[in-house]
């Protein structure tokens, strides 16, 4: 009981830390691309 008690906490903050990392990371691209110029297209792939 203990150690699924253990493991569960642990995949729980796994998966929290992962998501704060997806967070943070789609936030960052998203301000990153806010501050580019607009060359007329949304999507600009080179």
């Amino acid at each position: 009981m203990t150690t699924m008690a253990m493991a569960t906490r642990a995949l729980v903050s796994a998966t929290t830390s992962a998501t704060r990392a997806t967070v943070a990371t789609v936030t960052t691209i998203a301000t990153t691309n806010s501050k580019l110029p607009r060359k007329g297209h949304t999507h600009d792939y080179g």
